[in-house]
């Protein structure tokens, strides 16, 4: 695991430097059942490295856009809160609710 983040360290260090406005980051941390891993593993191994990784680029001025395939309702809030600005996925789920949870995560900031 080591070695893939340092990977990635470098990969968001290079987004940084590109003249674009936003990135999309990938990761399949959710089937159409929700997360694949427990969320007190993703809040253990996974959040803590988005939030190191999005921050690279957002001290840039670039916003993050997620995108994972299924159903990451229960995690809306953990995504926004490690720094994505906008999150794109499979019809999974009630995006009337994710809607309300965002304008309260925004407005509370």
């Amino acid at each position: 695991m080591t070695e893939f983040v340092e990977i990635n360290r470098r990969v968001f260090r290079v987004f940084a430097r590109l003249p674009i406005n936003f990135i999309f980051c990938h990761d399949d941390i959710t089937n159409t059942r929700g997360p694949v891993c427990s969320p007190a593993w993703l809040h253990k191994y996974i959040f803590p490295r988005y939030e190191e990784f999005w921050s690279i680029v957002k001290q840039a001025g670039k916003e993050v856009i997620f995108i994972t395939d299924g159903n990451p309702q229960v995690l809306v809030d953990d995504i926004f809160a490690c720094g994505a600005r906008g999150l794109i996925t499979e019809p999974y789920m009630d995006y009337k609710i994710v809607a309300s949870q965002t304008r309260k995560l925004h407005v509370s900031r």
